[in-house]
C-alpha cells in the first residue's frame, strides 16, 4: 500500500485546540467586547483596524497561511488542500467535532479539506462587523483504496457552527475592552444629524405600523416610495457619512418591504420578517448615536430623544423615572424572556400605577406584534393590568404559541393619546 504523509490540517487543529484548553475562551454572549451576534457574523465593539490587527492574530494562532489577505477590502481567504492522512479514521475527531457528519468506531474518515472567509467591515466608528463562512470536504478510507489511492470522491461536509463560533471567540480574546468613554467620543452630537435620521426613522415605522394592520397595498406603496426618496436625500448628504450602517440598514428594509409588498401570501410573512430585522438594525445604529449624545449632553429634553426602539410618532413620550422595587425584578426577567420587553411601573395622570414599555428587543414577539418602546399597556385579553406583576402572572396563564390581545395607548402630536390593540403571539420556547 502506498505510503502518504500526515494531514497539516490535523496537525494545526490540534495545536489549536491544545492552545484554547491551556487559554478558555470567552463566550461570545458573555463577552462585553461583543455587541450583536447574528448568523455567521458578529459585532464587536472595537475600530475595523483594532478587528482586522486581531484577525490577522487569530490566523497566526492556527498557523494559517491565507492564500488571500487584503486588509483594504477587508477580506481573508484560506483553503488547505487536504493530503491524505496517514491512517484510516485519522480525522474521524475533526469530522465529529466540526461538522454534522455522524461518526462511529467503524468510519474512516482519512482526507480533509478546510476552506474559510473572513469579512470584516465598518459599520460605525467604534462597530467592526466580522463574517465567517467555512466549508468542509472530507474523502475516507473506503473511497480512497477502491480507487487504489489514485483518487477520491470528495464529499461536502456541513459545518455545525463550532469552528465559527472559536474563530469569533479567538478573534475577541486578541481585542482590547473599550470604554464609554472611547464608545463614545465626548464631542458634541450633530444635531442635524439627529433631526434628519429621526425623520427617516418615522417614515419607516409608519411603513411598518401599515403592514401590521394590513392597509391597502396602494397606500403602502406611496408611504414606501415617499420614504425611499427621503432616504436617497438622506444618502446623498454629508449627514448620512455619520451613521453609514443606517442607511445601509434602512435601504435594505426598504427593498425588502418592496418584495414582501409583491410577494405571494405564503412568502410574505417571511420576506416581512427580514424587513423588520433589517429596520431594527437600522434604528439600533441611530440609537447608539442617541445614547452618544445622551452621553455628552445628558440633561438634553426626553422629549427630543428616540427612545431604544424608535419613536411611535413625532411626539414621544417621555420616560418616568422610578425605583424598581426588589420584589418586582423577576417580574422584568419573566417579561423579558416571554415576549422581549422592559418596562417600568409609573403614575398616569391621575395617579393610578400604570405599565410603560422602556424597550422593547429586536425581532422579539413583542416587536413583531407592533409594540413600541413609550407604549402605555391598559390590559391583555381584555383584563385590566396595571403593574408588571398582574401583566407577568396574566401571561403565564397562557401555553407557548397561543395569541394574546394586549391593549395599549401611545401618544401622537396630532390626537393626544391613541389606544391600540396588537395581537402578540408567545414564542414556543419560554
Amino acid at each position: 500500500m502506498k505510503a502518504h504523509r500526515a494531514l497539516p490540517l490535523l496537525v494545526l487543529f490540534l495545536q489549536a485546540l491544545a492552545l484554547a484548553q491551556d487559554n478558555p475562551l470567552t463566550p461570545l454572549r458573555q463577552d462585553p467586547k461583543v455587541e450583536k451576534i447574528g448568523l455567521g457574523n458578529v459585532v464587536f465593539k472595537q475600530t475595523r483596524e483594532s478587528v482586522w490587527t486581531a484577525v490577522t492574530e487569530a490566523m497566526t494562532s492556527y498557523n494559517w497561511r491565507p492564500q488571500t489577505m487584503d486588509s483594504a477590502a477587508g477580506v481573508v481567504f484560506f483553503r488547505d488542500e487536504g493530503k491524505w492522512g496517514s491512517a484510516w479514521g485519522s480525522n474521524n475527531d475533526l469530522v465529529a467535532r466540526f461538522t454534522t457528519k455522524r461518526v462511529s468506531r467503524m468510519s474512516t474518515w482519512q482526507s480533509l479539506v478546510l476552506e474559510a472567509n473572513l469579512i470584516v467591515k465598518t459599520l460605525e466608528p467604534h462597530r467592526a462587523q466580522v463574517r465567517i463562512s467555512v466549508k468542509f470536504e472530507g474523502c475516507n478510507g473506503w473511497q480512497a483504496a477502491f480507487n487504489r489511492y489514485q483518487s477520491c470522491k470528495w464529499e461536502p461536509l456541513e459545518t455545525n457552527g463550532k469552528l465559527e463560533q472559536e474563530l469569533f471567540e479567538r478573534i475577541s480574546s486578541k481585542l482590547t475592552e473599550l470604554s464609554q468613554s472611547e464608545l463614545y467620543p465626548a464631542t458634541k452630537p450633530d444635531d442635524k444629524v439627529i433631526s434628519t435620521a429621526r425623520d427617516q426613522v418615522l417614515l419607516f415605522e409608519k411603513i411598518a405600523a401599515a403592514f401590521q394592520l394590513n392597509a391597502p397595498s396602494d397606500r403602502i406603496m406611496a408611504q414606501l416610495v415617499d420614504a425611499k426618496a427621503s432616504l436617497q436625500t438622506f444618502t446623498d448628504s454629508q449627514e448620512s457619512l455619520v451613521l453609514p450602517h443606517f442607511a445601509t440598514a434602512l435601504n435594505k428594509a426598504a427593498q425588502q418591504f418592496a418584495t414582501a409588498l409583491n410577494a405571494k401570501s405564503d412568502d410574505r410573512a417571511v420576506v416581512l420578517k427580514a424587513a423588520m430585522d433589517s429596520f431594527a438594525e437600522g434604528e439600533k445604529s441611530f440609537s447608539n448615536y442617541q445614547k452618544f449624545a445622551q452621553e455628552v449632553e445628558p440633561h438634553t429634553n426626553a422629549a427630543q430623544q428616540l427612545p431604544p426602539n424608535g419613536p411611535r410618532s413625532s411626539a414621544v413620550v417621555q420616560k418616568q423615572e422610578s425605583l424598581t422595587p426588589a420584589s418586582t425584578v423577576s417580574d422584568a426577567a419573566s417579561l423579558a424572556r416571554t415576549i422581549g420587553i422592559q418596562v417600568v411601573e409609573s403614575d398616569d395622570r391621575a395617579g393610578e400605577d400604570e405599565i410603560q414599555i422602556t424597550e422593547v428587543a429586536p425581532s422579539s414577539a413583542a416587536s413583531l406584534a407592533g409594540l413600541h418602546s413609550g407604549d402605555v399597556i391598559r390590559s391583555l385579553d381584555g383584563k385590566a393590568v396595571r403593574t408588571p406583576t398582574e401583566l407577568a402572572a396574566e401571561l403565564a396563564k397562557h401555553s407557548p404559541g397561543s395569541q394574546v390581545r394586549v391593549r395599549v395607548m401611545f401618544q401622537t402630536s396630532a390626537s393626544g393619546w391613541v389606544s391600540n390593540e396588537a395581537v402578540v403571539t408567545l414564542p414556543q420556547n419560554r
